[in-house]
């Protein structure tokens, strides 16, 4: 997830700049030139968004437990609302987390992606939430997920 977000932030970083130095050589930007623009942003965007929301995340065959302390830990941290202990809320049963929507969502990193990302992270969520049957990808999210994404939609600090 670190990776996505660096990622995405680099790569619209340079994508933003690039538009800056096309449109001073050459004057008024060219559909063209934005429309590239927009797929560089995207790209890492959306791969982005399946990180976020665990696309590819691993399953147990068993439960996992430790004996070190740090699952009590980690879903303790001492700061933070609601929202941050519920997406550190581990499952440990058959995957890692309770909800399949990371908790660096709610990080420093996350918050200062670039607006282009997080606006394309936020309207996704939507359209993933607003009918999950449209997308193969996010059928592994339950109800619960759904939920927990809607409040971040819904969080006036979040995007």
């Amino acid at each position: 997830m670190h990776n996505a977000i660096a990622r995405a932030h680099r790569n619209t970083k340079e994508a933003l700049d690039y538009q800056e130095r096309m449109q001073w050589l050459f004057g008024m930007a060219s559909e063209s030139l934005l429309a590239s623009v927009k797929r560089r942003i995207e790209g890492p965007a959306e791969k982005l968004v399946n990180d976020l929301l665990m696309v590819d995340q691993a399953y147990f065959e068993g439960h996992v437990k430790g004996t070190s302390g740090f699952a009590d830990d980690f879903m303790n941290p001492g700061v933070g609302g609601n929202l941050d202990r519920q997406l550190r809320e581990l499952n440990l049963d058959n995957r890692l987390f309770r909800y399949s929507c990371s908790f660096l969502i709610r990080s420093k990193a996350f918050a200062a992606l670039p607006e282009q990302v997080r606006e394309y992270i936020k309207r996704r969520s939507q359209e993933i939430i607003a009918d999950p049957s449209d997308w193969v990808e996010f059928s592994h999210l339950t109800d619960e997920d759904r939920e927990i994404m809607q409040a971040l939609l819904d969080d006036p600090g979040q995007f």
